[in-house]
C-alpha cells in the first residue's frame, strides 16, 4: 500500500495512532436530566399523619390532608455555581368523578436555594381542603400537578380516596331517598319495624335528591307533612314543616330533611301513613310520598 506522507511508512498501527488525538480531545456527554416525579405522596385524615388505608371512608365535612414531595427537578447552573435555585409550580385539587372540585384548588411554588450539602434533598408540601357536607358516598380523586419552570417538564399523579356519605342513586327528578323511621331525633339507619304506642313522637328523616342547582350552586327546597289515618282521612298537617336555603362551593348532592310528628295519648291503633310533600322553588317541581307506620 503506498503511504500517502514522503517519508512515513503507512501501516494500520500509524492509522490509529493518528486517530489517537481526536478521541482524547472528544468533549464528554452531559449527564442526562432525571424525569421530574411526584413521590411520597398520599392523602391523611391529620396532618403529617400515616397516608390512609384503601378502605378508609371520609365523612362529609371531614378535613382531608394531602402530602406529596418532587423529584428529578432541575437545578440552575451547575456543580461549581455558587448560587444554585429550582422553581416549580403545582396545584393540588381534590375532584369527583365528573371531575367537579370538591373545593378550591391549592397552588403554589417553589422556588428555594441548593447548596453541595443538598445532594439528596427534595422539596416536600403540604395542602388542606375541608370537604363538602352535602356529598354522597362514592370513590374521588386528589390530584397533583408540578411543572419543572427551568426544564419545562411536567409531572401528574392522581390518589383515589373514599367518603362514606349517604348512599345516593342518581336521579333526573325530585326524589326522597334513604327514609327511614326513628324512635328519637338522633340519627340512625331506622327502625326495622315503624311501630310506635299512641302520645309518642314519630321521627323521620330523609335525603332529598334530583332539585335543579341555580347560581353559585344554591338550593331552594321547602317540605311539609301530614298524617292520614287507616280510613285515609286527615288528622294532621303542617305544610310548610322546614324551608332549605343553601349555597355552596359545591354543587349539593343531596340536602338531608327531618321530621316529627307527635301523636295523641288516645289515638287508635292501626297503620298511618305520613305524607311528604317537597317543592323544588329553583326547579319548579313537587314530590309527594307516602310512608306507613304503626300505632300499638
Amino acid at each position: 500500500m503506498p503511504s500517502p506522507l514522503p517519508g512515513i511508512r503507512w501501516n494500520p498501527l500509524t492509522a490509529f495512532a493518528l486517530a489517537i488525538p481526536s478521541i482524547l480531545f472528544a468533549a464528554a456527554p452531559e449527564p442526562r436530566q432525571p424525569k421530574l416525579q411526584i413521590v411520597n405522596a398520599g392523602v391523611q385524615r391529620v396532618e403529617d399523619g400515616p397516608f390512609v388505608p384503601r378502605d378508609y371512608k371520609f365523612l362529609p365535612g371531614d378535613y382531608l390532608h394531602f402530602e406529596f414531595a418532587v423529584s428529578g427537578f432541575k437545578v440552575s447552573g451547575d456543580a461549581y455555581s455558587e448560587s444554585r435555585q429550582i422553581s416549580l409550580n403545582y396545584t393540588v385539587e381534590v375532584v369527583d368523578d365528573k371531575n367537579i372540585a370538591l373545593a378550591p384548588p391549592e397552588r403554589g411554588t417553589i422556588r428555594d436555594d441548593i447548596t453541595p450539602q443538598d445532594k439528596k434533598w427534595i422539596p416536600k408540601r403540604r395542602a388542606s381542603f375541608l370537604l363538602p357536607s352535602y356529598i354522597a358516598a362514592g370513590i374521588y380523586t386528589a390530584r397533583v400537578t408540578v411543572e419543572d419552570v427551568l426544564a419545562k417538564t411536567t409531572a401528574k399523579a392522581e390518589y383515589p380516596f373514599q367518603i362514606g356519605g349517604p348512599a345516593i342513586r342518581p336521579v333526573t327528578t325530585l326524589t326522597l331517598q334513604n327514609f327511614r323511621f326513628l324512635r328519637s331525633q338522633q340519627d340512625g339507619p331506622g327502625l326495622e319495624v315503624a311501630a310506635y304506642r299512641a302520645g309518642a313522637t314519630v321521627w323521620a328523616r330523609f335525603d332529598i335528591t334530583g332539585f335543579k342547582v341555580g347560581p353559585a350552586n344554591s338550593v331552594a327546597l321547602q317540605y311539609g307533612v301530614k298524617v292520614l289515618r287507616p280510613d285515609g282521612s286527615q288528622i294532621f298537617t303542617r305544610p310548610e314543616a322546614a324551608n332549605e336555603k343553601i349555597a355552596t362551593s359545591y354543587p349539593p348532592q343531596f340536602v338531608p330533611g327531618v321530621l316529627s310528628v307527635t301523636t295523641t295519648p288516645n289515638l287508635a291503633g292501626g297503620e298511618y301513613t305520613m305524607v311528604v310533600t317537597v317543592h323544588d322553588l329553583i326547579g319548579n317541581q313537587d314530590r309527594e310520598t307516602s310512608y306507613k307506620f304503626r300505632i300499638e
